[in-house]
């Protein structure tokens, strides 16, 4: 457990969970972040938001004695504190797609930290636990529907988001298969895992005979993380938090990862009415699904296969399964879809 020295007759009580599956010994904690982060506000308690795979980000959930409760999310550099307040800004100003309040924000200090208001609404992984058919359409539709708002935000290039506010974002730009083995090296490097580590380097050298095809994609704003945990559902719309990996690319991307983080279990399919549904939200939006969706898509079933892989003991524990079951099963998808891609 872990404490935050109070302030003379603050009666501050923590409660913070382990997170067992840890890809690394040491995990960040925000709870020394609280009272710099709220010097004005009077604490009563902080609380842990769930288990999490990063480890280079905290979150934790404060409870005020006077005020509504805030998130506060830890990074272990000011590039995500930056890269998240300036999406949820320029969301927030350009969409009408439901997004955190920012309250405060520090990317400079030595614990960059950002704070923002709980959003109106339940869960969407709430909503979906014990949701009849219909109901989860309904929900995949939402989605959809969010999506392609965010995929709205057209940009003249690719890029990693490093800054910006309501008005527009501040890009590094880049084509778009650079900003995507950016992403594919980072969650590489992430962990420390070595059983599947070459599924890397074959996905990045198969990615090389895909160039032309994905440097004309269009370019986006992409959530990057559209989880259902990430997912909010208020008044028949769904609301999205957690912006840190906010990025400019291919739309295709952030609709397939949507489609398997959301309605597909880890080793099978998807349900084809919830896609169906989905899809249909999107394009009630959009006009259509994006332009080369089918023929772009085994590049991102391709590199979906690196949360798997880099994270290969938390998924057989969240898949409550065996071991040696999970491997057989991720051996081969890997082969299969390395393959659809060397043969297109």
């Amino acid at each position: 457990m872990s404490h935050v020295g109070p302030r003379p007759g603050l009666n501050l009580r923590v409660r913070h969970k382990t997170d067992t599956n840890s890809p690394r010994a040491e995990r960040m904690d925000a709870t020394p972040v609280v009272e710099r982060a709220f010097p004005d506000r009077t604490v009563r308690e902080v609380g842990d938001t769930g288990p999490s795979w990063n480890p280079d980000t905290a979150t934790v959930r404060v409870a005020f004695a006077t005020h509504p409760p805030a998130y506060l999310k830890c990074a272990r550099d000011g590039e995500r504190i930056r890269r998240e307040r300036a999406a949820i800004e320029f969301v927030a100003d350009t969409t009408d797609v439901a997004v955190p309040t920012v309250l405060r924000a520090d990317p400079d200090g030595q614990r960059p930290y950002l704070a923002t208001e709980a959003m109106t609404g339940d869960s969407l992984l709430a909503r979906w636990s014990g949701a009849d058919g219909e109901t989860r359409r309904k929900l995949a539709a939402g989605v959809g529907r969010t999506l392609a708002r965010v995929h709205e935000q057209r940009f003249d290039t690719a890029g990693r988001v490093v800054g910006g506010d309501g008005e527009g974002l501040r890009l590094d730009p880049a084509a778009w298969p650079d900003v995507l083995a950016e992403s594919i090296r980072h969650t590489r490097a992430m962990t420390d895992a070595t059983r599947y580590d070459d599924y890397f380097d074959r996905l990045l050298d198969a990615l090389d005979g895909w160039r032309d095809r994905l440097t004309d994609a269009p370019a986006v704003l992409l959530h990057g993380d559209p989880a259902r945990p990430n997912a909010v559902v208020s008044a028949g719309s769904v609301g999205l938090l957690d912006w840190e990996r906010a990025h400019v690319g291919d739309p295709v991307r952030d609709l397939y990862r949507a489609r398997s983080q959301q309605f597909a279990p880890t080793r099978g399919r998807a349900d084809p009415a919830i896609v169906a549904a989905y899809h249909e939200g999107y394009a009630a939006v959009a006009g259509s699904l994006p332009d080369g969706y089918d023929q772009r898509r085994p590049v991102y079933e391709a590199v979906r296969l690196t949360g798997p892989v880099a994270f290969f003991d938390n998924y057989v524990a969240f898949d409550d399964t065996d071991e040696t079951a999970f491997a057989g099963w991720l051996e081969t998808e890997i082969e299969q879809r390395l393959a659809a891609l060397t043969d297109s």
